[in-house]
């Protein structure tokens, strides 16, 4: 096992100096970046901890400042900061995954199928180009789940395991305020889990069934007069074992409770309203979010999931027997009932349905469709066997390369126009209009550029004036203002004005990120406008970037 775990940290390692590497420098992106960026350059130790107790995640923020301190051992970029805390919470979900696969499959090409299906998907990746707390909490409540599921499938060591999960738990609690949508999952999780027979010792003493054997995989088969019974004679064991749970939950919880607390809920009450007020309707309805979101990423995968669902069903209904069902795939089950369990509690709550809040469940919708997959395979023979092995493997080529091809406009949206200007001669000054209306966000994201702003009626005299400089000019027309940038609620930039003078210089179109689909997906408003088809396509030349020199 510890060759498995080693190898598993290998990967791992080598999927965040990849993404390391094509993701540095991060640049500042027009959301939450400078609360955070402030956060975590605020000076003084008392001052810091004042401010992480005062939130509504303070958990999130003591890891930030520890990252910062991590970090600055190597740099003094700060932003930078950021992008470490989602990389290596990316890559300990790889791990985890890893773990997990193996723990329900022992199968080494459906362990590969997994980590290559997380490690080359641009949802998770998207976060390095726009931090968010989405990495984090994903990370602590997948580790959480890691505990439920060995403590159920290895009973020897269950309630320390339950008491980790719990703790956890708890901490994800104060990561993120969606985070308890998912703990409430995970609770529902563990009473399918463990309904039947707890498996599990209390406290070093072993329960045992009326077999008196305490590795029973499942209840014993009973006539169905005794089922209540049966449910009445484990009742003790299994209030014990959700008593574990949340015990530990709320030992965490609790302590942050005090000071933490009214921020929490100042934050989820104007989340409400916000959403409450939204006009776009599209998201007020349940529509299974978590679905529509991932089906944007890669809808291959989608695809994939439920026809492997689809088909589990009917071996299972045409497989049916006597046969005690292994706490492996019973695991497997969990996870999916899971994975439908999140998506529902996220819709039919009065708060956003963004990607980031649902981000949470994509780590158990990896490890639940591959696992899906093996037991499928477990449970046909002969020809049928090989025929979806077949299928598997048809299936993974246009999935590797939708998320492959998304991850590189991924790093084009964000990269492409400041590698460009790095390589422009030093001497060519470089300007904006000011009446540009992403003029602004265009200067945050390129900080470390000198870029003057000038109006469109000095244009032509500065143009005349220089034998050489260069204009960035952001999306223009109609729906330019619809963007990533305040709330799609900019005014449309026109430049008919202009045009005329600007046509006569060479000029580059380059990506821009405003209009990419995974951004939008991380703000209400753009979201909704997005699903309704509201939003102009990111890949028009009028919604990107356009470089004009001379």
């Amino acid at each position: 096992m510890r060759k498995r775990v080693g190898l598993f940290i290998l990967v791992s390692l080598v999927y965040s100096l990849v993404w390391m590497s094509l993701a540095l420098p991060y640049r500042p992106f027009p959301s939450d970046d400078d609360y955070f960026r402030s956060f975590i350059d605020q000076p003084g130790i008392f001052n810091s901890v004042l401010m992480v107790v005062r939130s509504h995640h303070p958990v999130l923020l003591a890891s930030l400042k520890l990252t910062k301190l991590a970090w600055f051992l190597f740099s003094n970029d700060l932003s930078s900061a950021l992008l470490l805390q989602a990389v290596i919470s990316n890559s300990v979900l790889l791990f985890l995954i890893c773990l997990m696969v193996w723990a329900l499959t022992k199968n080494v090409f459906v362990l590969c199928a997994a980590a290559i299906l997380y490690g080359t998907s641009a949802w998770p990746a998207a976060y390095y180009f726009f931090y968010s707390y989405a990495p984090f909490s994903a990370m602590l409540l997948c580790l959480g789940l890691y505990f439920i599921l060995k403590a159920y499938i290895e009973p020897s060591q269950a309630a320390r395991r339950l008491m980790w999960a719990g703790i956890v738990c708890g901490l994800a609690f104060w990561a993120s305020p969606s985070a308890g949508v998912m703990i409430a999952a995970y609770f529902l999780i563990l009473l399918y889990l463990f309904r039947c027979h707890s498996r599990v010792p209390l406290f070093g003493i072993p329960l045992r069934g009326k077999s008196g054997n305490p590795d029973k995989l499942d209840c014993p088969v009973k006539p169905d007069n005794d089922k209540v019974d049966q449910f009445v004679e484990r009742l003790p064991e299994f209030s014990n074992i959700v008593r574990i749970y949340l015990k530990s939950l709320l030992l965490v919880i609790l302590p942050f409770s005090f000071l933490s607390l009214p921020a929490l809920k100042d934050h989820i009450l104007e989340n409400c309203r916000q959403y409450a007020g939204a006009d776009v309707q599209v998201l007020k309805t349940p529509f299974f979010s978590f679905f529509r979101v991932l089906g944007e990423y890669n809808g291959w995968l989608l695809a994939g999931f439920l026809l492997m669902l689809v088909l589990y069903g009917i071996a299972v209904v045409l497989k049916r027997g006597p046969a005690p069902l292994q706490p492996e795939e019973r695991c497997a089950r969990a996870l999916v009932i899971g994975v439908f369990l999140h998506s529902l509690l996220v819709d039919i709550l009065p708060s956003t349905k963004l990607a980031r809040t649902n981000f949470a469940v994509f780590p158990l919708f990896i490890i639940a469709a591959v696992s899906l997959f093996w037991f499928l395979f477990l449970k046909l023979s002969g020809r049928l066997k090989y025929c979806l092995a077949g299928l598997g493997i048809i299936l993974l080529i246009p999935l590797l390369y939708t998320n492959l091809e998304l991850c590189r406009q991924l790093i084009q949206s964000r990269q492409s126009l400041p590698a460009y200007l790095t390589a422009q001669p030093k001497d060519r000054p470089l300007y904006i209009l000011e009446e540009d209306s992403h003029a602004e966000a265009i200067i945050s994201w390129l900080e470390g550029f000198h870029i003057q702003r000038i109006k469109k009626a000095d244009l032509e005299r500065i143009v005349s004036a220089q034998t050489k400089g260069g204009i960035i000019l952001g999306p223009s027309g109609p729906g330019s203002g619809q963007s990533i940038l305040a709330n799609c609620c900019l005014d449309d930039f026109l430049i008919e004005d202009v045009r005329m003078r600007l046509e006569k210089m060479n000029r580059v179109v380059l990506p821009y990120y405003a209009y990419f689909p995974p951004f939008l997906l991380e703000e209400e408003t753009c979201e909704g406008l997005y699903f309704s088809g509201n939003i102009v396509d990111y890949r028009h030349d009028s919604k990107n970037i356009t470089f004009f020199y001379w």
